[in-house]
C-alpha cells in the first residue's frame, strides 16, 4: 500500500498533494508497524498513537524525495535510475568488487568460493532490481545454465502449486502449453547441467564406471611392465660396469654379520632361526674364490634377503633384519671407501636400480591394502566389471572396495593430472547423478536421476561422515563447492510438501470441471438457437478460456528477472515508506521507552 500510494503522490500535481499522499503513506506504514511490535493487546494500543505521528510526519518528509527521483528518472532516463539501483558488485575486468563480496557474504556465500558465472547472474539480478536474496537464488540456477522461475526462488507451496496445476493439464490450453514447455526446458537443462559437469572432469571426454575401469586396469598393466623394465635395464647397466668387491673385502661382511648376531644372544643352531640360517651359510660362501664379487651377486643376495624378511615373523624375523641392516650398511662402507675394482659409475646405476626396483615393488608387489587393490585390478582373473564394482559400488558410491586410503594410493599410482584418474572422477561423479547400466532408448549416454535424487545424493555423499573423506579425495574444494550449489540449484525444482497432488485426482476433476463448462455454454446455445446456437456456445467456452489463458500464460512461469518490481517510480517511493516505519519507531521509543516493562529490543 505505501508504495502504491506514494507513487501516486510521485504523479501528484502539486508539492502539496504528494506531501498529504506521503504523510498517508507514512501513517498507514509507521501505525501498521508499532501496533505490529506491540506485545499483547495492550501493549499494541500503547504504540498506535506514536506510529502514526512519526509515520505521518517521515511520509510526508519523504514524499518530495519521490518527486525528485522521479522526475530525474522521467526526465534523464535509465542511467539516473541506475544510480539508485545499481550496486555494481561484479565487473568483468575485476570480478567481484568489495561492495559484492560484502554483500554475498551478507547472505550466507563466500565470496572466495562462488564461481564467476554465480557472481556475475547475481550482480545483473541486483542492479535489476532484484531483491539480493531472490537474485542469489536465481543466480544459484542460472550459473549452471538452469532458468530459474518465480517459484524456484521463492519456493512458495502457492507459487509451486499454481506452475504444476498448469503443467499437469489444469487450466486453458495457452497456459497449460506455457507451462509445460517452460517445465520441459528446465528439465533439459538441468540434465545438460549435469551431464556437462561430469564431462568437464575429462577434458570433454564423456567417461562412465566401465570406461574408467577398463581404462585405469590397462594404465596399471602397463606402468607396471614399464617401471619393472626400467629397474632391470638400471640393474644391467650396473652389471655392465664390471664393478667387483676383492675377496678379502667381502669375506669381512661375514664377520661383521656374525659378530652382531652374537652381541644379540641369537644362536643360529636353534630351529627357530632357520631362515637365518640359511643365509649366513650364502653369506659364509662370499669371497672363497681368488675373484671379485660382482653386483649383480651382491643384490641378488640382498634382494632374496628382503623377500624373505617380508614373510618371516617371531624370532627368525628379528634376525634377519639384523642380517639386512649389517649387510646394508656394508654395501654403504664398501662405496664410500671405494673398496672395489672398476667404473664408480656402476654404483651410482646400483642405487638408481634399487630406488625403481623399491619403488616397483611398493606399488605391486607390496602387502598393505593398497598394493593388494592394485594388484587386484590387474590379475589376469579380473573382469571390467569387477573392477567397476571395487572402485565404484555395486549401486551406491562408496560402496565398494575403494575408500579414501585406497582412492590415494590410486590416484598417486596413475598420477594426480593423468587422463585415467579424471576418468575415475568423472565416474564417480556419475555415479551419484545418473541411473547406472542404463541408456536413453535410441539415444547415446545415460539416464540421469531426476532433480530431487540428484540433489539428494550429492547433498549424501559430500556431507555423510563415512564418505566425506573418499569424496575430499576424488574431487577438488572448488569442484566440491561447485557441486553443493548444483545440488542446491536442483533442489529449488522440487515441489515443497503440498504443492503438488501426486496421485492425480484434484487435475483430473479440474480437466473436468473445466469440460463441463464447455459442455454447459454448447447446451444453452443450443436450446437458445439450435445447431448453429450450440457452436456459438461452444466458440464462447473456448473463446474465454484463451482469452483469460493468454493473460495468464504471460506471467506464468515467467523468470524473475524478467520481473522488474523496483521500478524508477517506485525506487524513490520504497525510502518514502521506509521513513515512515524508522519515524514510527524513534517517535514510539520517544513517547514510550517502556510500554510493558523492559525493553524488547534489549530483550532481543
Amino acid at each position: 500500500m505505501p508504495a502504491a500510494i506514494l507513487d501516486d503522490a510521485a504523479r501528484a500535481a502539486t508539492t502539496g498533494q504528494a506531501v498529504m499522499k506521503g504523510a498517508k503513506a507514512g501513517a498507514i506504514t509507521g501505525g501498521a508497524y508499532a501496533t505490529a511490535t506491540g506485545e499483547g493487546f495492550e501493549g499494541r494500543l500503547t504504540n498506535l498513537p506514536g506510529g502514526l505521528i512519526g509515520g505521518t510526519v517521515g511520509g510526508a518528509a519523504a514524499a518530495p524525495a519521490v518527486k525528485v527521483v522521479s522526475w530525474a528518472a522521467g526526465k534523464l532516463g535509465k542511467p539516473v535510475a541506475r544510480l539508485f539501483a545499481d550496486r555494481r558488485y561484479y565487473t568483468e575486468e575485476g570480478g567481484i568488487t568489495p561492495a559484492g563480496r560484502a554483500a554475498l557474504e551478507q547472505l550466507g556465500y563466500s565470496a572466495d568460493e562462488v564461481s564467476d558465472a554465480f557472481a556475475r547472474e547475481f550482480s545483473k539480478g541486483v542492479d535489476e532490481g532484484i531483491d539480493p536474496t531472490l537474485a542469489a537464488r536465481a543466480a544459484g540456477m542460472e550459473e549452471f545454465g538452469i532458468p530459474a522461475y518465480k517459484h524456484n526462488v521463492t519456493g512458495d507451496v502457492n507459487d509451486f502449486a499454481n506452475f504444476e496445476r498448469a503443467r499437469r493439464g489444469v487450466g486453458p490450453d495457452a497456459v497449460v502449453n506455457k507451462a509445460q514447455s517452460l517445465g520441459n526446458a528446465q528439465e533439459m537443462a538441468a540434465r545438460r547441467a549435469v551431464d556437462s559437469t561430469a564431462t568437464e572432469m575429462g577434458d570433454g571426454i564423456r567417461a562412465d564406471q566401465l570406461d574408467a575401469a577398463q581404462a585405469v586396469t590397462d594404465r596399471l598393466q602397463r606402468a607396471g611392465e614399464a617401471e619393472k623394465a626400467a629397474a632391470q635395464a638400471a640393474y644391467k647397466a650396473a652389471d655392465d660396469a664390471g664393478v667387483t668387491v676383492p675377496a678379502q673385502v667381502a669375506r669381512g661382511v661375514t664377520q661383521r654379520v656374525q659378530t652382531r648376531l652374537a652381541d644379540e644372544e641369537i644362536d643360529l643352531t636353534s630351529d627357530i632361526f632357520q631362515g637365518a640360517r640359511a643365509f649366513m651359510k650364502r653369506l659364509a660362501k662370499r669371497g672363497d674364490g681368488e675373484g671379485g664379487v660382482s653386483l649383480r651377486l651382491i643384490d641378488t643376495f640382498r634382494k632374496d634377503l628382503n623377500a624373505t624378511l617380508s614373510r618371516a615373523s617371531g624370532e627368525d624375523k628379528r634376525a634377519l633384519s639384523i642380517i639386512k641392516g649389517e649387510y646394508d650398511q656394508w654395501v654403504d662402507d664398501v662405496v664410500e671407501a671405494r673398496l672395489f675394482d672398476g667404473d664408480g659409475a656402476g654404483f651410482d646405476a646400483l642405487k638408481k636400480a634399487r630406488g625403481l626396483w623399491q619403488a616397483y615393488s611398493a606399488k605391486y608387489r607390496g602387502k598393505d591394502a593398497g598394493s593388494k587393490f592394485i594388484q587386484d585390478m590387474i590379475s589376469e582373473d579380473a573382469s571390467p566389471d569387477q573392477v567397476m564394482r571395487w572402485m565404484f559400488g555395486a549401486s551406491k558410491l562408496g560402496s565398494g572396495r575403494m575408500n579414501a586410503k585406497l582412492a590415494v594410493k590410486l590416484r598417486d599410482t596413475l598420477g594426480k593430472g593423468s587422463d585415467e584418474w579424471n576418468m575415475v572422477r568423472q565416474a564417480a561423479f556419475r555415479q551419484l547423478t545418473q541411473k547406472p547400466g542404463t541408456e536413453v532408448p535410441g539415444a547415446s549416454g545415460p539416464i540421469p536421476w531426476g532433480p530431487q535424487k540428484v540433489s539428494e545424493n550429492l547433498k549424501y555423499f559430500f556431507n555423510n561422515p563415512q564418505t566425506k573423506p573418499l569424496a575430499d579425495v576424488l574431487f577438488t574444494p572448488k569442484e566440491r563447492g561447485d557441486f553443493i550449489r548444483l545440488s542446491t540449484a536442483l533442489g529449488r525444482m522440487v515441489p515443497p510438501r503440498g504443492a503438488v497432488n501426486y496421485s492425480g485426482t484434484a487435475y483430473e476433476t479440474a480437466r473436468q470441471a473445466q469440460k463441463l463448462w464447455e459442455g454447459a455454454l454448447t447446451l444453452i446455445g443450443y436450446k437458445a438457437g439450435g445447431p448453429a446456437g450450440a457452436a456459438a456456445g461452444h466458440a464462447a467456452a473456448k473463446g474465454t478460456a484463451k482469452g483469460a489463458g493468454w493473460l495468464k500464460a504471460r506471467q506464468i512461469g515467467e523468470k524473475v528477472r524478467g520481473k522488474k518490481p523496483v521500478g524508477p517510480i517506485a525506487v524513490g517511493a520504497i525510502p518514502g515508506a521506509q521513513a515512515g516505519v524508522a519515524a514510527g519507531e524513534v517517535a514510539t521509543s520517544l513517547l514510550y521507552p517502556y510500554p510493558l516493562g523492559p525493553n524488547p529490543r534489549q530483550q532481543r
